[in-house]
């Protein structure tokens, strides 16, 4: 009824005709629409439709900030929701209402309406809601709670996510509520912002832990410590002899092959496949590590080749070399000893590329990596000289010197 009655009487009215009136009067423009002039002259446009079988009239603004046409325009959206049963003009208002309601409206409703009732009076309460005030308002506080995206969320929350990951989990958590909440009472049309943003900004960072490591002035002691542990296989304690005199990776001694030593030419090629950088290595052996060597062709059996087997021979566990280690109350790791050895280099004359060479670290600045094409092999031989030779020297000055089973 409403579209064959505006094409019946519509558009009775000209621009210039609205323009020149005067009141008091009501001039109608058709299918519905009027315009409604008081006695100073004042202008209004008002639409009568009929919504579910009730005639109500629906105001459009006034004249001349709102035009005949555009007045026409906005009387056809109120006629077309309204046969479908729709209120046009209420839900304007609505839509007004929600992008009043800003994100600071929507977190203070929240907090003093739901959440305060269920914690304790106290300190604790207070800082529920200045947690949002710190990290959300700044950026939030007088946005629209209808209009927030996920983008800002993550804005907010990513750079203390790594650094502060308690707090910024507390204040994401306390965000979602908040919006829910919004999402609820009709403040808010859309998804939840936050969902999805754990996600997108990562699994938290392990935090960095260094492992223990002794002083490198008590290496050597420690090293002529281990011929007094009688219970101590033969095989543990040269592998652990074995780490310090080469400063190389438990996982790589323990798993160190006798097909990988070169005795004439005092070199062990450690595959790529067992380094962690992926690149084959080759260690240069010291006195001290050739020592070690002499005395683990004891532990050689028929179909194993591995230098230093467990009593079933299998490759000793990670665990069993650091037992050595918590058995005499040191605090300390086996990875440590690399530790020692680069504070000693660095404290006596070796290059720091070198030292690094000997612990098969890569170079982190990628252009200089790939002009590097040497491995400081012969100055590493040297370097592993001199770490024998303080470690050996001090192992000799000790009683019982010989390592036992």
């Amino acid at each position: 009824m409403q579209g064959l009655e505006r094409s019946r009487g519509a558009n009775r009215l000209t621009a210039l005709e609205v323009k020149k009136a005067t009141g008091p009067a009501v001039l109608e423009d058709g299918a519905g629409l009027r315009l409604f002039i008081n006695d100073a002259g004042q202008k209004h446009w008002i639409v009568r439709v009929t919504i579910n079988g009730k005639r109500v009239a629906r105001g459009l603004g006034s004249f001349p900030a709102v035009s005949l046409q555009a007045a026409r325009d906005r009387a056809d959206v109120i006629r077309k929701a309204a046969r479908n049963g729709q209120d046009a003009a209420t839900e304007v208002k609505r839509e007004q209402v929600r992008q009043a309601m800003t994100f600071r409206d929507g977190c203070k409703r929240y907090f003093e309406e739901v959440k305060r009732p269920t914690l304790k009076p106290g300190r604790f309460a207070e800082r529920w809601i200045e947690s949002l005030e710190v990290y959300a308002y700044p950026k939030l506080e007088d946005r629209p709670i209808a209009d927030i995206t996920p983008a800002e969320i993550i804005e907010i929350l990513q750079p203390i996510w790594h650094s502060k990951r308690e707090t910024a989990t507390r204040v994401l958590q306390r965000m979602t509520l908040v919006f829910q909440s919004a999402i609820v009472r009709g403040d808010r049309l859309h998804a939840n912002p936050c969902q999805g943003v754990r996600d997108e900004l990562g699994k938290a960072r392990p935090k960095v832990q260094h492992r223990r490591a002794l002083p490198y002035a008590e290496v050597p002691a420690f090293a002529a410590s281990l011929s007094d542990r009688p219970r101590a296989t033969l095989a543990s304690k040269l592998a652990l002899l074995f780490v310090i005199y080469t400063a190389c990776r438990s996982e790589e001694v323990r798993g160190a092959r006798w097909s990988e030593i070169d005795a004439e030419a005092r070199e062990w090629t450690v595959p790529a496949d067992r380094m962690k950088m992926g690149r084959e290595h080759i260690v240069p052996l010291s006195d001290g590590a050739m020592t070690v060597l002499e005395q683990a062709k004891a532990l050689r059996e028929d179909g194993c080749d591995l230098v230093f087997p467990s009593s079933v021979g299998r490759m000793l566990s990670d665990n069993t070399l650091s037992k050595l280690m918590r058995d005499d109350g040191v605090d300390g790791t086996p990875h440590g000893f690399r530790t020692s050895f680069k504070v000693w280099a660095s404290e006596n004359g070796i290059r720091d590329e070198v030292s690094e060479a000997v612990l098969a670290h890569g170079d982190p600045n990628k252009v200089r990596a790939a002009y590097r094409r040497t491995t400081f092999l012969d100055d590493r031989r040297r370097a592993m000289a001199e770490w024998s030779a303080l470690v050996g020297a001090a192992a000799a000055a000790c009683p019982s010197p010989a390592i036992s089973s």
